[in-house]
């Protein structure tokens, strides 16, 4: 996250491009670990903003880092609107987005 945002990482090139939306696709259960929003807080503080999927387990709580503060959290919902069976929803949860 943080090369993506342009900040400097010791022993990798410069990133000449970085991104202003990073997607995230990942995720495990648990509160947000201090990695994950010390990477985060970085990363918002260069102006990037952080979009992460909530989850595929279908549970009531949101995974990291999708539940950790300065990210949108999006989880997926069916064609009748409602939440997806898979998809994970839960108080972090910001929008929705058709899933498959």
């Amino acid at each position: 996250m943080r090369w993506a945002a342009g900040i400097d990482i010791a022993g990798v090139p410069h990133n000449t491009n970085p991104a202003r939306v990073i997607n995230l696709s990942l995720g495990s259960s648990g509160a947000c670990s201090g990695a994950f929003q010390s990477a985060i807080n970085d990363v918002n503080a260069k102006g990037a903003m952080v979009v992460v999927a909530t989850g595929n387990g279908g549970a009531s709580s949101v995974n990291q880092p999708a539940n950790c503060s300065g990210v949108i959290a999006v989880t997926a919902h069916a064609i009748d609107g409602d939440s997806a069976d898979y998809a994970n929803i839960g108080a972090q949860t910001l929008i929705s987005a058709p899933g498959g």
